[in-house]
């Protein structure tokens, strides 16, 4: 017989009652209390994660100024310490990057390492330069302007920070210092005396004595930058959910039958090799974007054979973590709340790797724990070879390694236990829930009595799920089941229980 869904057979509905039945109250006050509830929950967990969101932006163009940018002054001449009063006697502004003297450094060579290393940008004044200005004024020597003054760029320290305010920052110096140095020669120009001197002056020294030579010590200023490394661990997180949902509801079979041991070495064995997988797709598609002209581009260093892989394992090693951490949470909860886990790791962890914790609000200082904070420092270094924290983020992800493996380990072992003497279902209901199925022993440590017992405090106290198996009582008090029959008919099942 062939079934045409379009078309009503008043066959199927036999047996059936309707919404408004009387009968069907209670459970539906049941469950509008917990959709209430849910709906409780829900808000709060909305309004603390936009809080987290906004809250990490807040405030954010005018805590710039914690952002320092050194001066190198390597010239020591009249003109160069003109430059660096300049700046050195800017008002402060939370809206613009702060200028520091740094006398630390005694050549352009370990000023340029400090900055790849730890600096945000560096203003260096180039040896000699206010000797070649002056023999410009006074004897009309040639002079270059770019030999003035180089600027020290890395775009890996943070690309966002680094387009937005350094960069800029870096850029309108040479302009400040150029009109600065301009006034200065021209006054003295107008004073000086000597006829013949003021003839001989090189005038484009008085247009355009200042000038600078730009070098990027971490190329990694490409457009998708600051969202290369964030968004490719996003979609690489996304994909291990997938699998640990399935692992959830397709798992309750291995719980009642295999030990714990072989179920959390098989859960380790599982998750690793699908995020190894999936991390090597992620490092695939970074190279597929980067394309045949990445050398030709300013998309970062060349990568070889050897970078390939530490991109790789650097997805992998933050992955890891995560993925065993979301593992453990998602055995806990019920299927209502089954996205909880993953949307309250993602939002953290994307505004870890994009937002610039420096000049964010002192109370996200903790984002630099998160994984996803420490996998986008690994990829900027590799990709552009400075702010070198490998130690640091390594270390990092190993301990929350081993956190989440202990998370995980202790979460497997109490849902184990839990399965066990019925107190979860097939589907990860827990018992009192409306939704709650039943339990279905077959360890010897869920007999029979312990099930009888456990659903008979359940019906003393009003909690009839929607869906259990037929009861029945006794004569002597005592509750029986009736295995491998389920009853949906709710008038049926409170008349079989006596309520």
């Amino acid at each position: 017989m062939r079934l045409a869904y379009w078309k009503h057979d008043t066959t199927t509905d036999e047996g059936r009652i309707s919404l408004t039945d009387p009968s069907l109250r209670p459970e539906l006050k049941c469950v509008g209390k917990r959709y209430l509830q849910q709906l409780g929950f829900l808000t709060i967990l909305l309004w603390l994660i936009l809080s987290i969101f906004f809250g990490a932006n807040h405030k954010r163009g005018e805590l710039v100024s914690r952002l320092e940018i050194d001066i190198f002054d390597f010239d020591q001449g009249e003109y160069s310490q003109t430059i660096v009063d300049r700046f050195l006697a800017m008002p402060a502004d939370g809206s613009a990057p702060t200028w520091k003297l740094n006398r630390r450094f005694q050549s352009l060579d370990q000023a340029k390492k400090h900055i790849k290393d730890d600096g945000w940008g560096g203003l260096v004044i180039m040896p000699g330069m206010s000797d070649r200005l002056n023999n410009a004024l006074t004897a009309g020597a040639n002079y270059s302007a770019t030999g003035a003054l180089m600027l020290l760029e890395q775009d890996s320290h943070h690309p966002i920070v680094q387009l937005a305010s350094i960069q800029p920052a870096l850029r309108q110096a040479v302009v400040i210092a150029n009109s600065a140095i301009a006034t200065q020669l021209l006054q003295r120009v107008q004073e000086s005396d000597d006829t013949e001197a003021k003839n001989s002056v090189n005038v484009s020294v008085l247009l355009h004595p200042i000038g600078a030579v730009t070098i990027n010590l971490g190329p990694y200023g490409f457009s998708l930058s600051p969202l290369l490394a964030p968004l490719s661990l996003l979609i690489m997180f996304l994909c291990m959910l997938v699998p640990m949902i399935m692992l959830k509801f397709g798992s309750y079979p291995v719980y009642q039958a295999v030990k714990h041991r072989s179920i959390f070495i098989s859960l380790v064995a599982v998750i690793g090799v699908l995020s190894f997988a999936f991390s090597f797709y992620g490092t695939l598609a970074f190279m597929a974007f980067k394309g045949s002209d990445y050398d030709e581009k300013n998309y970062g260093l060349h990568i070889d054979g050897g970078k390939f892989f530490a991109l790789w394992m650097a997805n992998w090693l933050t992955l890891l973590p995560m993925a065993f951490w979301l593992k453990a949470l998602v055995t806990f909860v019920t299927p209502e709340f089954i996205a909880v886990p993953s949307v309250t790791t993602i939002i953290p962890s994307v505004c870890a790797g994009v937002t610039v914790v420096n000049i964010c609000p002192t109370f996200f200082k903790w984002f630099q724990g998160m994984p996803f904070y420490q996998g986008t420092m690994l990829t900027r270094y590799i990709v552009s070879g400075a702010h070198n924290r490998v130690g640091m983020n390594l270390g990092v992800l190993f301990g929350e390694t081993v956190f989440s493996l202990t998370l995980l380990y202790v979460s497997t072992r109490i849902q184990q236990h839990q399965i066990h003497v019925g107190n979860v279902d097939r589907m990860g209901w827990y018992r009192g829930s409306p939704y709650y199925i039943g339990p279905n022993p077959k360890h010897p440590k869920a007999t029979e009595e312990d099930t009888n017992t456990a659903l008979a405090k359940d019906l003393e106290k009003g909690k009839v799920p929607l869906y259990t198996p037929a009861v029945s009582r006794r004569g002597d008090g005592t509750i029986q089941i009736a295995e491998d029959q389920i009853t949906q008919d709710v008038s049926m099942r409170n008349e079989t229980v006596g309520i």
